[in-house]
């Protein structure tokens, strides 16, 4: 063999000898990269299933709040119909209240009327007994348009009466 040729078979096997170490280090990194993903999607996988404990978990918890939801429902509709009948019952009390008041005013004002009227019938009665026997009882208006019990003549007035 000439010596350009051994030279170029060198150079040959040299290349190939580099390809073949790059081509083993492409599909090295490639089989790794598959490892890797085959593990992500493992793991993956994995984590899907723990999520899916969690949603059929979940799912078996909402349907026992569920159920004793329903089952607490009328309780919470009879605390609801409580909650209006007392708001309802404290507005009556509040109305009541006022009314009361009002009323309670009203008995006073009467009351004291009556007092005073009573104390003037009573007056009334003593003057015209002490005046009935000897004609000098006589009735008349005031100019505020109050009746006026006058004895012993217009000038001398016994008792003042409201009208």
């Amino acid at each position: 063999m000439e010596p350009a040729q051994a030279d170029i078979m060198g150079l040959c096997q040299d290349m190939f000898s580099k390809m073949a170490m790059y081509l083993r280090g492409e599909l090295t990194a490639t089989s790794e990269e598959y490892k890797l993903m085959e593990n992500m999607n493992k793991l993956t996988s994995l984590k899907y299933l723990e999520m899916k404990d969690i949603g059929v978990n979940i799912s078996r918890n909402l349907k026992d709040l569920s159920q004793k939801y329903t089952t607490l429902q009328p309780y919470l509709d009879q605390i609801t119909l409580v909650e209006e009948q007392v708001a309802a019952l404290q507005q009556a009390a509040y109305k009541l209240d006022a009314y009361s008041m009002k009323l309670e005013a009203k008995y006073k004002k009467l009351e004291r009327r009556c007092k005073n009227s009573l104390a003037q019938r009573l007056k009334l009665k003593e003057c015209f007994m002490r005046n009935m026997w000897d004609g000098t009882l006589s009735i008349g208006f005031s100019s505020q348009k109050e009746a006026v019990l006058l004895t012993q003549g217009e000038s001398q007035p016994c008792l003042w009466l409201d009208v």
